[in-house]
């Protein structure tokens, strides 16, 4: 990864986190993405893979102005649906990525980085063909509310949140193939895993959700 362009760094939740180069494009992306594929191993349910999409500041302020109406069709989607869920962004919600809540650096999609930038902390790199779709869509989800997410007078449309889930479900069902290829018994562990961790957490996620819809 360093002979990459990866920046060795520090996380208390992990250890050891490689920060990727600022690619420009996604050929950029893939010509290194296949490195990846060789330590696909190493990441757990625990462990996410952050994708940062650069994002002007005027829109990052009217997106977190905005939160609700911005992310709360998809967010509802992703919990109707978790093994879809789970299948296309490598895990489900969790503590280090929710839906909603008080403390905004851990929300799934953040746009309180320190940089000009959100982030997604949902993906979970499993393999190329799972995590190309998931970068694809953040981007393509950036784009969209730099055309189209802002109105000249009162900021946020409205419709934009059904848009970015109409956007987000071209991408479904993504690429499980990842899934397929592990033993049964280590399937059977990550979707009991994934479920108890939806059962510890639901009564949180339920009152994050109503946190969440109080802003919108």
């Amino acid at each position: 990864m360093l002979r990459n362009g990866f920046i060795r760094t520090t996380d208390s939740s992990v250890g050891d986190e490689y920060k990727s180069p600022i690619y420009q494009s996604m050929h950029a992306f893939k010509s290194s993405i296949g490195n990846l594929d060789k330590l696909a191993h190493l990441v757990g349910t625990n462990c996410g893979t952050h994708i940062h999409v650069e994002c002007q500041p005027e829109l990052k302020v009217s997106i977190q102005r905005d939160y609700g109406v911005v992310w709360g069709p998809l967010f509802d989607h992703l919990l109707e649906y978790p093994l879809e869920t789970f299948l296309f962004w490598g895990r489900g919600f969790c503590s280090y990525a929710t839906p909603g809540g008080t403390d905004s650096h851990y929300m799934a999609i953040n746009p309180w980085t320190r940089h000009q930038t959100v982030e997604f902390r949902l993906p979970c790199f499993r393999s190329k063909e799972q995590f190309v779709p998931v970068v694809q869509f953040a981007r393509s989800c950036v784009s969209l509310l730099t055309q189209r997410g802002m109105d000249d007078f009162s900021g946020i449309r409205p419709e934009i949140g059904q848009e970015i889930l109409s956007l987000y479900q071209r991408y479904i069902p993504g690429d499980q193939r990842w899934f397929d290829a592990l033993p049964e018994d280590e399937q059977t562990c990550l979707l009991l895993h994934n479920k108890l961790s939806r059962i510890i957490d639901d009564e949180q996620m339920s009152r994050q959700r109503r946190i969440r819809r109080n802003h919108v």
